[in-house]
C-alpha cells in the first residue's frame, strides 16, 4: 500500500509540472510585433534617388570649379562668402528650376503617405508640438524671419533649423549628406547644407 501511495504521488507531480509551465506561457504572452514602417514604392523611390543624384552630381561639381571645397576654416566671414557665392553660382546655373523637379508629383504623394502613419499615430500630437516649438525657437536676432517656399531662396540666416523627430526621417528615404530634410510649419523642404539654399519643397506634407 506504502508504495502504491508513493507511485500515485509520483504521477500527480509528473502531471503537475507540465500544467503549470503551461499557465506561465499563457501569462507571459508574448506582445503584439510593432507596425512595421510603410515601405516606398520601389519605383517611386528610384525616381526621386535618381533626381537627387543629378542634382548632388550638379552641386559638387559647381563646388569643385569654384574652389568650395577647399580645406576647412574657421573664419565665419571667409565661410560666409564661399556659401554666397556657391548659392550664387547654383542659382545662376539653375534658373529655370522649379518645384517639383526633384520632389515630382507621385514622389510628393508618397512622401505624404509614408509620413501620414507617424503623424496620425499614437505619437501624432506629440510630433506636430514638437515641430512647432522647435520652429518657434528664438533666431540669433530674435523673432525668426519668414522661410520663403520658393526654389534656390536663401534660407533666413540665423533662423533655427527644425529638428525632423527621429520617427519622421526612417520613414523617409535617406539622403546624402550635402542636403537634409526640414520641416517648417506643415511643408518639408531639402536643404542645401554647403549653400544654404532651398532645392524643393513640399507644401502641406504634415496634415
Amino acid at each position: 500500500m506504502h508504495h502504491v501511495s508513493r507511485f500515485i504521488g509520483a504521477v500527480v507531480l509528473t502531471l503537475a509540472v507540465p500544467f503549470g509551465g503551461l499557465a506561465n506561457a499563457q501569462s507571459a504572452k508574448p506582445k503584439p510585433p510593432a507596425d512595421p514602417p510603410v515601405a516606398m514604392d520601389p519605383m517611386v523611390l528610384k525616381d526621386f534617388q535618381q533626381r537627387l543624384e543629378h542634382y548632388i552630381k550638379f552641386q559638387r561639381g559647381i563646388e569643385k570649379d569654384i574652389g568650395a571645397k577647399q580645406k576647412p576654416v574657421d573664419d565665419p566671414q571667409i565661410i560666409n562668402r564661399k556659401e554666397e557665392t556657391l548659392a550664387g553660382t547654383i542659382r545662376a546655373n539653375r534658373r529655370q528650376a522649379k518645384q517639383g523637379d526633384i520632389f515630382a508629383p507621385p514622389i510628393a504623394t508618397e512622401f505624404r503617405r509614408l509620413l501620414n502613419p507617424e503623424v496620425k499615430g499614437p505619437r501624432g500630437a506629440e510630433i506636430k508640438e514638437e515641430l512647432q516649438e522647435d520652429f518657434g525657437e528664438e533666431a540669433d536676432e530674435g523673432t525668426p524671419k519668414p522661410v520663403p517656399l520658393k526654389v534656390n531662396a536663401r534660407y533666413p540666416e540665423g533662423n533655427p533649423l527644425p529638428t525632423v523627430p527621429a520617427n519622421l526621417l526612417r520613414a523617409l528615404p535617406t539622403l546624402p549628406p550635402d542636403v537634409e530634410y526640414r520641416i517648417i510649419g506643415k511643408n518639408l523642404i531639402l536643404r542645401d547644407v554647403d549653400a544654404n539654399i532651398i532645392v524643393d519643397f513640399i507644401p502641406r506634407v504634415i496634415r
